[in-house]
């Protein structure tokens, strides 16, 4: 009876050898804590170094504890353009038209190649009359101030703003006086202006 007995030693240690690895496995891989007494009952004491392994679910690595983080680009080294400003999309002011001061004996002459184009003047206040030629359409050598004050657009005291556009040549330009200017008559010129009222 004692052989049998000690035939069956052998068996109940390699089952036990088996139990022991398979608990120092599952400890290892991190699931003490899911079958802690299947642990405890089967990892002898002095295993104990691989219970002290730490659990990855646990403790996380240092690499893992203080993660990099990269912070956004400066504006001055991003190669994509800042969204515009809500002052960008607003549609743009309408630009008012160059106002050029003048003297009254300032006239269009170096004006007469750009036909179709309008120039605005400011004629000062107290003005005095000058050369003037034609009635509506004016000569381009014409002083431009006494030509408005003819069409009856500003007078000499107080003067104004006005605008004129430049056209062709007349073959003829009839004088008058209105508005207490006196225009002269001529015959063929080079070119003529009117004004914009």
């Amino acid at each position: 009876m004692s052989e049998g007995k000690e035939d069956k030693k052998p068996n109940l240690a390699g089952w036990a050898a088996i139990l022991t690895a398979v608990a120092a496995l599952i400890t290892s891989v991190g699931f003490p804590d899911f079958f802690p007494d299947l642990v405890k009952r089967f990892v002898p004491e002095s295993s104990s170094e691989s219970t002290s392994l730490p659990n990855p679910q646990i403790a996380p690595s240092e690499e893992e504890s203080s993660p990099v983080v990269t912070p956004p680009p400066s504006p001055s080294n991003s190669s994509v353009s800042p969204p515009p400003s809500p002052t960008a999309t607003l549609a743009p002011v309408a630009s008012e038209p160059l106002i050029t001061p003048l003297e009254w004996n300032d006239t269009a002459s170096n004006l007469s190649g750009r036909l179709d184009q309008d120039f605005t003047y400011n004629c000062p206040s107290g003005g005095r009359v000058g050369s003037l030629w034609g009635t509506d359409i004016y000569t381009v050598d014409s002083s431009i101030c006494t030509a408005a004050v003819h069409s009856g657009l500003i007078n000499a005291r107080d003067g104004g703003q006005i605008t004129i556009r430049i056209k062709p040549g007349q073959d003829t330009y009839i004088g008058m006086t209105r508005n207490g200017v006196k225009s002269s008559s001529y015959g063929s010129y080079r070119g003529s202006f009117i004004f914009l009222k």
